[in-house]
C-alpha cells in the first residue's frame, strides 16, 4: 500500500502454507500478524503509518501462487494503530460504537462478596481513560469502571471517587486478570493465575450494578473506548479461591 503525500509504501508477505509472516519492508510498516481461523482459511493483519494527512491511500493484493487461486473476503481498512475484529459495512464507514455491547443486569449483581474475571489482550499505551467494563453511564463523577489508566501500564477500579491500582506494570500481550471484591471492602488482584496485589481498600459503588452493565466502553456516547481487546468476561457471586484463579487462567485464549 501506499499514501500519495509521502512514498510511505509497505509491502507484507504472508506464507499462507505454513502461517507465517516472511517479510515485511517499507518506510510505513508497523507490524503484521497471520492467525488460521479454520483450515486453509487465514486472518492477516497489518499496520501501517500513514503521512499526516494523505490523499488517498491503495492497498494491493497479489497472488503470488502458481497455478493457484486465493479467495479474499472481509477486507477492513481502520485509522488506528493495531487491527480490530471484522464489521459489516456498507458504502460509508463505521466506527466502533457499532460494537457497543451491553447486559442488563441493573440491580441484580450482588453488592457484597463478588470476582471478576477478564482475558485482555493489550496493545500500548493511550492518552486517555480506556474502559474494560463500567456499572454506570458516564465516566468520571458517580462513575464506577474497570479500565486501563491513561498513559498508564496498569489496570485500575474506580468507585466514584478514589482510583484504585489495581495490578502491577503489563507488558503488551494477552493476560488473565481477576479481581476478588470481599466482604470487609477489600480487593485482591491476580494476573495470569498469581496474586498480584491484596487487601486494596475500594469502596462497595465500584461493583454497584445501578445501571447497564457495559463492556469496552462507558456511557450511550461509548466513551473511552478500550483500545485492546477484550477476549472474555466472566462474573461470580463469590470469592473464588486460588485453584479457581488457576484454573481460569490456564484454558489459554478464548
Amino acid at each position: 500500500n501506499a499514501d500519495t503525500i509521502e512514498a510511505r509504501n509497505t509491502t507484507v508477505e504472508f506464507d499462507l502454507d505454513s502461517g507465517v509472516v516472511v517479510s515485511s519492508s517499507g518506510v510505513g510498516f508497523v507490524n503484521a500478524s497471520i492467525e488460521e481461523l479454520a483450515t486453509g482459511e487465514w486472518l492477516c493483519q497489518y499496520t501501517h503509518e500513514t503521512s499526516a494527512n494523505p490523499t488517498s491511500f491503495d492497498v494491493r493484493i497479489q497472488n503470488d501462487l502458481t497455478g493457484g487461486t486465493t479467495l479474499v473476503a472481509y477486507a477492513q481498512l481502520e485509522a488506528l494503530s493495531f487491527a480490530t475484529s471484522y464489521i459489516p459495512t456498507l458504502a460509508s464507514p463505521v466506527t466502533r460504537a457499532a460494537d457497543d455491547v451491553s447486559c442488563d443486569v441493573y440491580n441484580n449483581l450482588p453488592t457484597t462478596t463478588r470476582s471478576v474475571f477478564f482475558t485482555v489482550e493489550k496493545k500500548g499505551l493511550s492518552s486517555a481513560n480506556r474502559t474494560i467494563m463500567a456499572y454506570r453511564s458516564t465516566f468520571g463523577s458517580n462513575n464506577a469502571s474497570i479500565y486501563f489508566q491513561s498513559n498508564q501500564e496498569y489496570i485500575s477500579v474506580y468507585d466514584g471517587s478514589v482510583n484504585v491500582v489495581a495490578t502491577s506494570t503489563l507488558i503488551d500481550g494477552t493476560h488473565n486478570i481477576t479481581l476478588i471484591y470481599k466482604d470487609d471492602g477489600t480487593l485482591d488482584s491476580y494476573v495470569d493465575g498469581v496474586l498480584d496485589k491484596s487487601g486494596l481498600v475500594v469502596s462497595a459503588s465500584a461493583f454497584d450494578s445501578i445501571e447497564d452493565l457495559k463492556f469496552g466502553a462507558t456511557g450511550a456516547a461509548f466513551a473511552n473506548p478500550l483500545n485492546s481487546i477484550l477476549k472474555d468476561l466472566r462474573i461470580y457471586d463469590f470469592a473464588l479461591n486460588q485453584d479457581e484463579v488457576k484454573l481460569l487462567s490456564n484454558r489459554g485464549d478464548t
